[in-house]
């Protein structure tokens, strides 16, 4: 399985409408794509503004196809009106050899990740944003230790997780674009 991560800062104003655009044509959309498995958007509890678009794969394949096909960018472009501005200014000369500056699009980040241990088969299905809670907690290791760590998560904290109240998917991810 694998995971892609699409962090986008949205216009405060714009939340709802850029809601339910996920809702209306991001969701469709990813439905008619072969190999993803899962799609939500995510909202931070501490910036109202950032949110992550989360999307489970089959396979890096899967989701490498997608991007190819140009219906991401498509997608991306399409979204970009509800983008927050940033403070952040480009300035260059033009081929007149004038000045030009104007503020710099933000541009979403996309990291991906693979899945190499998960609760398989229990990724929750049919749940509004609103409805969720998503934790993703990063750690560094030592080096050679990632297999230790995979073994243990696998043995101790997968199962911890699912026998916590409410805890409906675990999953451990290791970076693949970094």
């Amino acid at each position: 399985m694998h995971m892609r991560l699409l962090q986008l800062k949205i216009n405060a104003h714009e939340l709802q409408s850029f809601c339910r655009f996920y809702e209306n044509r991001i969701m469709p959309a990813l439905q008619t794509i072969g190999g993803c498995l899962h799609a939500c958007l995510v909202q931070s509890t501490t910036d109202a503004g950032e949110v992550i678009s989360l999307t489970l794969w089959q396979s890096e394949e899967h989701a490498s196809t997608y991007e190819r096909s140009g219906l991401f960018m498509k997608l991306v472009g399409e979204a970009r009106p509800f983008f927050a501005n940033t403070s952040e200014w480009k300035l260059q000369l033009s081929k007149d050899f004038t000045l030009e500056y104007a503020p710099d699009a933000p541009e979403p980040t996309l990291k991906s990740f693979s899945v190499s241990s998960s609760s398989a088969g229990q990724i929750p299905a049919g749940h509004r944003a609103s409805q969720s809670f998503l934790r993703i907690v990063s750690v560094h290791l030592r080096p050679g230790k990632l297999q230790d760590y995979r073994d243990t998560y696998e043995r101790e904290i997968i199962p911890a997780l699912l026998s916590t109240h409410g805890c409906q998917f675990a999953c451990l991810s290791t970076p693949t674009n970094e």
